[in-house]
Order: structure tokens, then C-alpha cells, then sequence
């Protein structure tokens, strides 16, 4: 986290866990704001303890935000492409339907090969 290292200890643990997703926790008097160094897109999340996923701000146009009250919290940040959960979907149904369709046709091709009075 950041407070790893020389120089007096941060109150703030921040690290990476993954592609897209940054985890942060704090125990402070001082509320402020988070800000991630990643550029702003739709589909930037956060929870704060565990609570419900809310859009991530925007800040200074660019970057992601999210809010730091005071007190022990922690907070996940984590960025789903809008449109992710529809795509993987769609992409589910029409495997499902391909599949049908072979088999259908497998059928088909099993019923029409036999020889009369088999």
C-alpha cells in the first residue's frame, strides 16, 4: 500500500487486484475524495464496505473519484464495460441456438440415412 516505505505511515492502504479493479482502506479523522490516477469511462464503479456498486465520479474531466469518509472504511473500485453483461448475454444465446440447430440437423441427417425398413 502507500504506506509502505520511508517517511511517516499513510493512513490510506491502496493496491491493484487485478485489471480493473483498485482496492483502498482507511482508518482517518478527515473525509475527502479518492482519486484514481485511471482515465474516466462509463462503467467505473465503486463500493464502499461492501455496500452497493454507485458509478464512479468524474474528476477534473478525466479521472475516476469516488467519495472517502472519515472513520475505518474500505472501498473497491473496479470498471465493467457498459454493455458487458448484455454482450456476454446475447453471445450465450446465440451458442445456445447454433448448438440447437446442429442438433436438429445431426437428427435429421441420422433419420434420412436409414435404409428403408431399418
Amino acid at each position: 500500500g502507500l504506506g509502505a516505505g520511508a517517511g511517516p505511515a499513510s493512513p490510506l492502504d491502496w493496491r491493484c487486484a487485478g485489471p480493473g479493479r483498485w482496492e483502498a482502506a482507511w482508518d482517518t479523522s478527515l473525509a475527502g475524495l479518492l482519486v484514481l490516477q485511471q482515465t474516466w469511462a462509463p462503467g467505473w464503479q465503486w463500493s464502499l464496505d461492501a455496500g452497493p456498486w454507485t458509478p464512479a465520479a468524474r474528476v477534473e474531466h478525466v479521472l475516476v473519484g469516488a467519495p472517502a469518509p472519515s472513520g475505518r472504511h474500505s472501498l473497491v473500485l473496479r470498471y465493467r464495460p457498459v454493455g458487458l453483461g448484455a454482450g456476454v448475454a446475447l453471445s450465450l444465446l446465440a451458442l445456445c441456438a447454433v448448438l440447437a440447430v446442429a442438433g436438429s440437423l445431426s437428427r435429421a441427417a441420422r433419420f434420412t440415412s436409414e435404409p428403408p425398413g431399418g
